[in-house]
């Protein structure tokens, strides 16, 4: 009965965890409930998450339970899950269970991986002899491991193409080659060793570590669950629509508004001083600072026609609380009781905003996924509001990274033809090699796109001593280019199919990447997502934690208590006075301090 997903699928592992003992009653109720969840729940990783937890609490073969899997098998559509259901059929049913596994392994109308994790689970239980196909058993027992070359002999097995191919997905059209960085051609046997994609799916094996600190893994599968809120943000951006509302005010920070800009470039929105122009007539004001010259939109607001998206994973990020209680203000002046209705929070479920947004009675609270970080929610709640707002085919924009992006990033797909692995590998191959900048150039439409991923890249991979810096602004320049400069840079090039491309250096390492269309631009924010994840294993270090943004935090939370307090003197680390005899405080200790406070420091500072 948790509230949340992420807690079900907690309670979930937890009743695979428990030491029964011999308790048989708690136990047949621990397995009663892991079935109704591994069934009947409509999260796909608590229904992963409640199947594992079954063949873990199984201490013997069951054909009760392996009766149950074959059940489940028949109704559940997800290709992970089917896979999963695959292997726990294998485990609770033995070799009673290698018909109908070779029945899964035989069907061509069947998931490819479905039916890797078949014959794997055959191979698994020591009958690799009784799959149907005239290939000795020992080939199928020799290559166990290797699920892409599995999946290319069931291709051939066919009579298909070696490899399956897509229409109008997004396209890698140039390489570094491979043969002229020797680390990178190393980097992807390593990842191909080690089966690095599948237990990044599975969020075992290096990522076990991760996930057990229930650490951001959810976006994996966001495609996916996102589906079923779709029209719950159709319909709010309708409704908007209908009451004639003229402006959208964007309060948030970092990761939680970054992709927003990109959605608005790409899709169609025109800057209009500083705000945004949406092609329904709608504006769009972004309000991630509490500088007063962002204030300056306040003479064209009618906050009548007005809505405010408060966008904050926990709502404790003080530039995003000030400019809400600065709005808020403002409207319960206007609007008495009637207040809430001009805002919207997202937000986790059970955080501090969730509950502030319901005493106060929004007109709406969407919430995000907790297991999924700022940087990481390019295709989450935050983006996906907001884009329905836009006008964006949001049910196509997923559908595209279901069915043209994630078969690639799958481990039935070879390595050298998963770019996600390619771009993981060719990034810190090159790093090792002095390479260690990126730089990245797009098409007007997708410039945007550029903030996103260098958030995405720095954060996730700037760490531990360790980091592949990307660079800003920087363009490119011939003369610059013959000057050596780019020596240490992989470039990144990124343009719509009809853009034009931009010329570089022969010599110089490119990534090329072409978007048949704008709405291929959740397969580019999937596919990063996914390189930048296995860069990090690549590198040894957790992409998903932010060491340097915490302890800025705790730096900014000193300085102020030691200004309450009037132990800082003027020239300290975090406050310093001018040539002209003005203190100055950096602006993570401004932020984080109340007005009247920081009135109260500097008066002290100055006397």
């Amino acid at each position: 009965h948790a509230p949340h997903d992420v807690l079900v699928r907690a309670s979930a592992r937890a009743l695979g965890q428990l030491k029964y003992g011999a308790d048989a009653s708690a136990l047949t109720e621990a397995i009663s409930a892991l079935k109704r969840l591994a069934s009947d729940h409509p999260a796909i990783s608590v229904r992963l998450e409640a199947i594992r937890s079954l063949v873990a609490i199984s201490s013997m073969q069951s054909a009760e339970l392996g009766a149950f899997v074959r059940k489940a098998l028949r109704s559940e559509r997800d290709w992970q899950v089917r896979e999963t259901l695959v292997r726990a059929l294998g485990r609770l049913w033995g070799t009673s269970a290698a018909t109908a596994l070779n029945e899964i392994a035989e069907d061509v109308s069947e998931d490819l991986g479905v039916r890797v994790a078949a014959i794997q689970t055959v191979i698994e239980l020591g009958v690799a002899s009784e799959l149907a196909w005239s290939v000795a058993d020992t080939v199928w027992t020799q290559h166990a491991d290797d699920p892409a070359w599995i999946a290319a002999k069931l291709r051939q097995l066919d009579g298909g193409e070696p490899t399956a191919a897509g229409q109008g997905r997004l396209l890698v059209t140039s390489w570094p080659g491979a043969t002229d960085y020797a680390p990178v051609e190393a980097l992807l046997q390593h990842l191909r060793r080690s089966d690095s994609v599948n237990h990044l799916w599975q969020r075992d094996g290096y990522w076990e570590k991760f996930e057990q600190q229930s650490e951001r893994l959810g976006w994996l599968r966001l495609p996916d669950e996102m589906v079923l809120m779709l029209p719950a943000f159709q319909h709010f951006a309708e409704e908007v629509a209908r009451e004639g509302v003229r402006d959208i005010v964007v309060m948030g920070m970092g990761g939680a508004t970054q992709g927003i800009y990109t959605y608005l470039q790409a899709f169609g929105a025109r800057p209009e001083g500083a705000a945004f122009m949406l092609p329904n007539g709608m504006r769009v004001h972004m309000l991630d600072t509490t500088s007063p010259r962002a204030h300056a939109i306040d003479a064209s607001l009618d906050l009548a026609r007005t809505v405010f998206l408060f966008s904050s994973k926990a709502g404790g990020v003080p530039e995003g609380n000030a400019n809400f209680n600065y709005y808020w203000a403002k409207a319960k002046v206007q609007f008495g009781d009637e207040a809430g209705r001009r805002f919207v929070a997202i937000t986790d479920p059970g955080f501090p905003l969730d509950g502030q947004a319901k005493k106060l009675g929004f007109r709406a609270i969407f919430h995000s996924q907790v297991d999924v970080g700022g940087r990481f929610s390019a295709l989450s709640t935050e983006m996906l509001v907001f884009a329905a707002l836009l006008g964006v085919d949001t049910p196509r924009l997923l559908a595209n990274v279901r069915e043209r992006m994630t078969p690639r990033l799958r481990s039935v797909t070879p390595m050298e033809e998963n770019p996600a692995v390619r771009i993981a590998a060719i990034l810190d191959g090159l790093r090792r090699q002095g390479r260690d900048k990126v730089t990245f150039l797009t098409s007007e439409p997708l410039a945007a796109f550029v903030p996103w991923v260098e958030q995405l890249l720095s954060e996730s991979l700037g760490k531990d001593g360790k980091g592949i810096l990307p660079t800003s602004g920087e363009g490119y320049d011939p003369a610059l280019a013959a000057s050596g400069l780019y020596r240490d840079r992989v470039f990144v090039r990124i343009r719509r199919e009809h853009d034009p491309l931009i010329d570089l250096d022969p010599a110089l390492p490119v990534i090329d990447l072409v978007l048949p269309s704008e709405l291929s631009l959740g397969e580019l924010f999937y596919l990063w997502e996914h390189a930048t994840a296995l860069a990090g294993e690549l590198m040894g270090i957790n992409p998903f934690n932010e060491p340097g943004v915490i302890g800025s935090k705790q730096r900014a939370d000193e300085a102020i208590a030691q200004l309450l307090q009037g132990t800082v003197q003027p020239g300290g680390a975090h406050v310093a006075k001018t040539a002209d005899g003005m203190i100055a405080l950096d602006y993570g200790a401004i932020m984080r301090i109340d007005g009247p406070e920081l009135a109260r420091s500097l008066e002290h500072l100055m006397a």
